[in-house]
């Protein structure tokens, strides 16, 4: 990953009681790819050991000092969720220093066989281009691997490109409000239809509300307004949605703008306002009152509504976006 040198291994090893057991090793030089790579390690045999029920799995991080001793797999471990900045090693009567370095965002995008995103791919790379942090894009993911990439490594920033309106898979009847779930993708670009109200939740464990890093967590997609508002509800302090089905040309410019204020430490108030005001003042060749000019070639309305502006040719209908923040 990147110019960090990383090895992964596997070994298969006879237990004590005559079974078999395959370790998974990842080695290199920054701690902080290593758990991205382990992430995606973990999330592979969350979907191989689904066909096997009974059989478990963990995640360890090996003492260092353990290792150099040649202690091997006797060499002092702890779990890789529960690392912290120093932890003190009893083998070896060390502490060691643990990078737990932040990553500054993590980006979705999920382009489903069925319904591809033409611009998705390019907007998450715009957007990387705007942060000074560590960023991962993921080009297509799970639900279940957002959770292994949370666990992985502290993570501030989620931005999620794709389709927010899949159907839920959950009965809707009652007080069951979500009834749809936003379009996760599986390895050949089927949809992974699952509770929106369990991925709500893993956001949230990861949030500053409980002790996480997760600070914003934009759902760049159609109608997200409701997942966008169970998000806020499990912890995440700030939310941006969309009220209504968004353009995608508009829902990229204005993700774009609104990363490239954010990098710029404004508020994510002011972030929200200048974002609207990118997708506002994009024009095109038309006419008004007249006089031949540029024309606003978006505004943020709900599509099939009437337009407030008396132009030739008529804005386009952007959508709508919904700031969610307690600030």
């Amino acid at each position: 990953i990147g110019a960090d040198l990383l090895q992964l291994m596997l070994r298969a090893r006879a237990t004590g009681d005559g079974e078999e057991a395959l370790t998974v090793e990842v080695r290199g030089t920054s701690l902080d790819r290593l758990r991205l790579l382990l992430a995606r390690v973990c999330n592979k045999l969350d979907a191989i050991f689904s066909d096997f029920p009974g059989v478990m799995y963990d995640a360890q991080y090996a003492c260092p000092h353990c290792l150099r001793a040649g202690r091997g797999e006797a060499a002092q471990q702890w779990a890789l969720r529960g690392l912290a900045d120093s932890v003190y090693c009893p083998k070896c009567h060390e502490h060691v220093k643990v990078s737990v370095g932040e990553r500054e965002l993590l980006i979705f995008v999920c382009s489903p066989t069925a319904s591809p995103l033409a611009h998705g791919l390019h907007e998450a790379h715009e957007v990387a281009s705007t942060c000074a942090g560590a960023v991962e894009i993921r080009n297509g993911g799970s639900a279940q691997e957002l959770r292994m990439q949370l666990q992985a490594a502290p993570t501030r920033r989620f931005l999620f490109t794709g389709h927010a309106d899949a159907p839920s898979p959950v009965c809707c009847d009652g007080e069951q409000a979500l009834s749809r779930s936003l379009g996760f993708t599986k390895p050949g670009g089927g949809v992974d239809m699952v509770d929106p109200a369990v991925v709500a939740g893993v956001l949230g464990i990861a949030s500053v509300a409980h002790g996480g890093r997760l600070e914003l967590v934009v759902l760049n997609g159609c109608c997200s307004e409701p997942m966008g508002r169970a998000v806020y509800e499990a912890g995440v302090p700030t939310v941006l949605c969309w009220a209504s089905r968004v353009e995608d040309r508009a829902a990229r410019l204005f993700a774009k703008a609104f990363f490239e204020m954010a990098a710029a430490a404004h508020d994510y108030r002011t972030c929200f306002e200048g974002a609207k005001a990118a997708v506002q003042l994009v024009t095109r060749p038309g006419e008004s009152g007249g006089v031949c000019g540029s024309v606003p070639r978006y505004e943020l309305r709900v599509p099939g509504t009437a337009s407030a502006w008396r132009c030739t040719p008529t804005p386009i209908a952007a959508g709508v976006p919904v700031l969610i923040t307690s600030d």
